[in-house]
């Protein structure tokens, strides 16, 4: 079997994921050197969102393989520092912009690029390269909670996959992919993904991958891009190179990687080691990672090595020994309060020659760990004075004890006071002092965390000044009537207090009497108002009086005791009380007028409104007519017309033979009936070869219907010239009737009955056995959606006769689609078209938002019949269907959903930041 290297993209930091799959040549590099740094002059040119690897060469095991930033960051002096982290692979050329390795072993591998600009912090990007002699089910080993994370099945070359079903692990439902998938989990725990593969032969293989899913944690997202970069697959006693990918946001909490081959042998510590197998067996590796200040590891991954026996091994002689020491590793330990220190390893490994199998071969003897240099103490906490916690919550803040004293860590800053009871604010006492590797910067005398505010003019904090005047009360009079609102005035007095920066009052209480209130004196005043007259047209009133205090305020009746002036005066009524008009409308019609404008029918008349106004009032104290007036209305105009659109007529399906003839039949009756005659002399024909029975280049006739039913009906027309012209009073043309439909061979993704699966089926067969769902796009679907949702079928509909002009699409993935010109086809940008609107370098949408260049288009007559369908749906979506895998439109676009044609129908999907 030819095994190829299987490119997926790991992680990209500082931005959205890019992947390439390959099976061969790879991803064309972009070009470096002069001509790209034309467009990247600076860092401003570098697109850092979207920086990847690519990579080109040959991916068979042993040749050279090229890997390569997308974007030249050396123009804009961006300095690269590879590393590849593998077993068995030869380092071919080490560029600025690239590295060309070759593998020699089955397992995962990542290669990394560390790009930093002067003045920048760094950016790294990586790519996982993964070798596999069989199906492989490949996703991250540690997600997170409420994120995207990618699954992908990876096949060597000449194998054919046909269907593949995933199942996440949780609740979440079973869907039927290709892949590469994305799927969010929405609780932590344990998952196993599983995916049944059927290849090309109906065999069917079924293939695990374990996840462990945490919580939601800011700042940790990246824990999907954790790896284990090594060999899946080893000789016994052959030396492979284990080392764990940390990506940067887990780089500052790791302080210790603790390694378990799970062969018995000791635990070991270190970012990369080497490790062989004394033994034939399966192996799982196991890596813990600790932050350094708890024994409970934060993070658990795992992997499985196959060792095998493969073959004699190299003659040597018995009892010989030879060393051999790994590639430098680092470790960082605890250093002072809080520091860190790096001390740098090597392995040394020492192998014996003796008996394998009665074959002398070399044999791993062990493995000693050797310091080679130790790094300076860096990073340590600076202690705090004695004074600095008084008044502090020791629970907050970031500080820490050891052996009774207080701490804060390296790089943070806090603000010290000199006094806790500063007689003003505490910002006149504040200074930041900051920790920098064990010293704290700043005054000496600045030794206290917290402080309280004075208060300025009144004291230090605590501070209390006794019988302020803070305000006055109103203490209510008794008065003959209980009057509310008057009032004795008294002085308030408190006592006042200095608390933190706030001056409170407390101990509120009544002082002195500032002035007595004052009872109020009631009298009658007369109004401007009267009481109603007694009469609309004459008769008598009664002047109102008020009762009023002495300062004018209006009060209660029974306040003034003495008995209420009377005054009346003679009234004439009032007029307007019985003043009215009376309207009477009649419509004046003045007949038909003017026909209706090209490609309607009906017929334009004029009506105006004549109204006649009666005015009544009172006059001479009784209701009599005031005026009379005659007002018409202005002329307007009404049209009763009706527009054609070209749309199929379900209910009356013709031939285009029978089209034809129902057409000639409308010439020979034109003279005998003017709505056929305005119809052929005012409808827009084309000017082509069949201009009789063509509009815009759709195969058209004319459909009636008759009013004399309620709802209106169908009137079946002739469909031969020689029928007779007996045309009832009642009937008109109702439509324009157009044919559009797909050729039997088509494949459509339906349903036979209620239960089973969704599945690929040719149009006519799906007519034959009268499939009952569809399978549609879900209501608010987005380009790249690629849930499908099982819509009832209405009816399936096949031509009459076997005559039809197709457009067939050849694409550039090798597909094709045949249809009738009118056949609705979703384009890329989410707009339905017909399909004699595409042309050669367009694109349809397969399900998913795949785009598939159109490459040929052709178009003839076929001896065959063509089939539609309609679903119990009138949502635009939900009639969006799988033909041949593109998204293509039913019957409901050309028929009461025709204003849904050029229109977008579904928008591009606005999620950001996941993998694509």
């Amino acid at each position: 079997m030819n095994v190829r290297f299987l490119f997926v993209c790991l992680f990209a930091l500082a931005g959205s994921v890019a992947c390439q799959k390959s099976g061969g040549g790879g991803e064309v590099l972009e070009p470096q050197g002069s001509s790209a740094c034309l467009t990247v002059k600076s860092i401003a040119d570098v697109d850092t969102k979207n920086l990847k690897i690519i990579k080109q060469g040959t991916s068979v095991p042993g040749d050279v393989v090229t890997f390569q930033l997308n974007q030249p960051v050396e123009c804009a002096s961006g300095k690269v520092t590879w590393t590849v982290q593998s077993n068995g692979l030869a380092e071919v050329k080490n560029e600025a912009g690239k590295i060309a390795s070759k593998f020699s072993r089955r397992g995962e591998y990542v290669v990394a690029a560390n790009v930093a600009f002067e003045g920048k912090d760094p950016l790294e990007v990586s790519t996982k390269a993964v070798v596999v002699d069989g199906l492989f089910l490949t996703g991250p080993a540690i997600g997170m909670a409420e994120l995207l994370h990618r699954f992908e099945i990876l096949k060597p070359d000449g194998v054919t996959i046909t269907s593949v079903l995933w199942n996440f692990g949780d609740d979440s439902d079973q869907i039927s992919d290709l892949g590469p998938v994305e799927h969010t989990y929405w609780g932590e725990g344990d998952y196993v993904v599983t995916a049944v593969v059927t290849l090309a032969d109906g065999s069917q293989e079924t293939l695990t991958h374990n996840i462990h899913v945490l919580p939601p944690m800011d700042g940790m997202e990246c824990v999907r891009d954790l790896a284990i970069s090594g060999p899946s697959q080893l000789k016994v006693n052959e030396v492979g190179t284990f080392s764990l990918f940390l990506p940067q946001c887990l780089s500052w909490q790791v302080r210790q990687i603790r390694w378990n081959f799970g062969d018995g042998s000791l635990m070991m510590v270190g970012s990369q080691l080497d490790h062989a197998y004394d033994r034939a067996g399966a192996f799982t590796i196991r890596v813990d990672l600790f932050t350094g200040t708890s024994p409970t590891p934060l993070l658990t991954l795992r992997r499985d090595v196959e060792v095998t026996v493969d073959g004699p091994a190299p003659i040597c002689e018995l009892g010989e020994q030879r060393s051999s020491t790994s590639e430098p590793f680092t470790e960082v330990r605890e250093c002072g309060i809080g520091g860190q220190q790096t001390i740098t390893y090597q392995n040394r490994i020492v192998e014996e020659c003796q008996l394998v199998n009665d074959v002398a071969d070399w044999v791993h003897v062990s493995t000693t760990r050797e310091e080679v240099s130790q790094g300076p103490c860096e990073g340590q906490a600076c202690e705090l004075p004695p004074e600095a916690m008084e008044g502090v919550d020791l629970n907050h803040g970031g500080f820490f004890q050891v052996d009774g004293k207080w701490y804060i860590p390296h790089g943070s800053s806090k603000t010290f006071y000199s006094t806790r009871l500063p007689a003003e604010s505490c910002q006149q006492v504040a200074q930041t002092r900051s920790c920098n590797n064990g010293q704290l910067s700043g005054s000496s005398q600045h030794v206290y965390l917290s402080c309280l505010n004075g208060c300025p003019g009144h004291g230090a904090h605590g501070t209390v000044i006794e019988n302020v005047k803070t305000g006055e009360e109103n203490v209510p009079k008794q008065c003959s009537f209980n009057e509310p609102g008057i009032y004795d005035l008294f002085a308030v007095v408190s006592d006042k207090r200095c608390e933190d920066g706030q001056v409170i009052t407390f101990n509120s209480r009544r002082g002195d009497l500032i002035s007595a209130g004052q009872c109020p004196v009631y009298s009658w005043q007369p109004t401007d108002s009267w009481t109603q007259c007694s009469a609309d047209c004459g008769g008598e009133q009664q002047q109102i009086f008020n009762c009023k205090n002495d300062k004018g305020e209006l009060s209660p009746l029974e306040r003034c005791t003495s008995a209420q002036p009377v005054v009346t005066r003679l009234c004439d009524g009032n007029p307007d009380a019985v003043r009215r008009t009376e309207h009477m409308t009649v419509i004046e019609d003045s007949g038909r007028s003017e026909a209706c404008p090209k490609n309607q029918i009906g017929y334009v008349t004029k009506k105006r409104e004549v109204t006649t106004t009666t005015a009544y009032a009172c006059i001479d104290h009784k209701v009599r007519v005031e005026s009379t007036t005659v007002t018409p209305g202005p002329w307007t105009e009404e049209k009763y017309c009706m527009a054609y659109a070209p749309y199929r007529c379900a209910d009356d399906l013709l031939t285009e033979l029978q089209a034809r003839g129902r057409y000639n039949w409308m010439k020979k009756c034109a003279p005998v009936s003017p709505m056929i005659k305005q119809f052929l002399d005012t409808f827009d024909w084309s000017k082509g070869k069949n201009q009789d029975l063509t509009h815009k280049g759709n195969i058209i006739y004319a459909s009636f219907m008759d009013s004399a039913t309620t709802p209106h009906r169908l009137w079946v027309a002739p469909r031969t010239s020689g029928a007779s012209c007996n045309i009832p009073s009642t009937v008109y043309i109702s439509a324009v009737c157009v044919l559009d439909c797909a050729t039997p061979e088509q494949q459509v993704m339906a349903q036979h009955e209620g239960r089973g699966q969704l599945e690929y089926v040719r149009m006519d067969q799906a007519w034959q056995r009268n499939f009952k769902f569809l399978a549609t796009l879900f209501k608010n679907s987005d380009l790249k959606g690629e849930r499908v949702k099982k819509t009832k079928v209405d009816r399936w509909t096949e031509s009459l006769d076997n005559q039809h002009t197709i457009v067939e699409m050849q694409m550039a993935s090798g597909r094709r689609l045949q249809v009738t010109p009118g056949h609705p086809v979703l384009s890329d940008q989410g707009v339905m078209k017909e399909a004699r609107e595409f042309q050669v370098g367009d694109s349809l949408v397969l399900l998913g938002g795949q785009t598939d260049q159109i490459v040929k288009i052709s178009s003839g007559r076929v001896n065959s019949r063509v089939y539609n369908v309609y679903v119990q749906s009138d949502d635009p979506q939900q009639n969006v269907m799988m033909l041949n895998g593109y998204l293509t439109g039913t019957a409901f676009f050309v028929n009461e959903g025709i204003n849904q044609m050029n229109r977008q129908i579904l928008r591009m999907s606005l999620t950001q930041g996941v993998f694509d």
